[in-house]
């Protein structure tokens, strides 16, 4: 799947948690800022996206092929990574919020 694929889904996640202490980020390697914020409108995109330019984040979290899903707790350590969102997303953040 690609990461435009994945839009609505990831918006129905934002839906889905919005009453949670979450928070859903996307987050850019490739493209530039202009790209980023016309995708934003014409897909509707209810979650802020970081830009990566330099690549920090992905080389913090060892990105090597988009798109990912990934969790990462409030201590910055990853607690999912996949190449799609589990069946049970919301099931699982709400388990993993109970950890905490």
């Amino acid at each position: 799947m690609r990461c435009r694929e994945e839009f609505p889904l990831i918006n129905q996640l934002v839906a889905a948690v919005e009453a949670l202490p979450i928070r859903v980020l996307g987050v850019n390697l490739q493209e530039g800022l202009r790209q980023v914020e016309r995708a934003q409108q014409r897909h509707g995109l209810r979650f802020e996206i970081l830009m990566d330019t330099a690549g920090v984040f992905a080389r913090r979290y060892g990105i090597y092929g988009l798109p990912q899903v990934m969790v990462i707790d409030k201590q910055g350590r990853l607690r999912y990574r996949d190449y799609g969102p589990p069946a049970n997303m919301v099931t699982a953040l709400k388990a993993l919020l109970a950890e905490e």
